[in-house]
């Protein structure tokens, strides 16, 4: 995985910038929004540091809804490659990222349902409900009451921070990979305590180093690693030969390539 220049580093606190006293009127009747998946803490960053990553993430439909009860959400569907999605819960107080954008929009008069895809990441479900909510409506909140949103319901699963959510919504790059490369590679807190729990860890990280990345750490709580690379074709394979020691000094099975990259150019889609 190559992560070369979307990092966003991020303090929110609960302060809208944006409460409508009047009810604003859907301008469509149905949006579908996509939110890429995102790598969080990168070693010393731990819960302010996170990239968001190509091709991989979540994709949500908003539905206004006449069965659903006025200011009211439902979780109509939730869809995926495998059985997994079937574990999900359809409680929309586990998604209340939509639940805080209606209620930052004094919605009242319709209802809402929810069709989703689980992907790689909640945080990347939360981000496109509380887009697509929002585009329903105008368009009316700013991205930073987005974020905000979102931390309602990373909240409920992880705490109050937002480096997955405020990545997969905001975007954000910083240009030196290399300095960031050293920096996710020198945490002295978290990752001595994390790496030992992660079969194969240390022999991985070495791995990596030596194939040229320019950095390696846990990614997010683990246990997937996280590589800095500012080539693409060299993150490949920097890729494999993390595998290579994955399967041969961790023991474990090799069922896919590496995941994705995190690019500058991670959009947020709409559709």
């Amino acid at each position: 995985m190559k992560i070369s220049e979307n990092f966003f580093s991020s303090s929110f606190r609960c302060n809208f910038s944006f409460a409508s006293k009047l009810e604003p009127h859907p301008v469509f009747t149905s949006v579908t929004s996509f939110a890429p998946a995102t790598v969080a803490n990168l070693g010393p960053g731990f819960d302010f540091l996170g990239c968001a990553v190509d091709d991989i993430g979540n994709s949500v439909t908003v539905t206004i809804d006449p069965d659903v009860q006025p200011s009211r959400i439902s979780i109509a569907e939730i869809t995926g490659v495998d059985n997994s999605s079937k574990k999900l819960s359809k409680n929309p107080l586990w998604n209340c990222a939509a639940i805080s954008v209606m209620k930052m929009l004094n919605i009242r008069s319709v209802g809402l349902s929810l069709s989703m895809k689980s992907g790689l990441g909640s945080s990347a479900a939360s981000a496109a409900a509380a887009v697509a909510v929002n585009e329903i409506f105008g368009g009316k909140l700013q991205e930073s009451d987005l974020v905000v949103a979102g931390l309602e319901a990373e909240a409920k699963v992880s705490g109050y921070h937002a480096d997955n959510i405020a990545p997969a919504i905001m975007g954000g790059g910083i240009r030196d990979v290399i300095g960031i490369g050293k920096a996710v590679s020198s945490d002295k807190m978290v990752e001595p305590l994390r790496a030992p729990l992660i079969p194969g860890m240390e022999a991985v990280k070495k791995a990596a180093m030596e194939a040229g990345a320019c950095g390696c750490t846990i990614s997010g709580a683990g246990p997937s690693v996280v590589v800095v690379t500012n080539d693409e074709e060299k993150g490949w394979e920097i890729g494999e030969k993390m595998v290579e020691a994955f399967m041969e000094r961790g023991k474990l099975i090799h069922n896919h390539p590496p995941l994705g990259f995190a690019t500058s150019e991670t959009p947020l889609k709409k559709e």
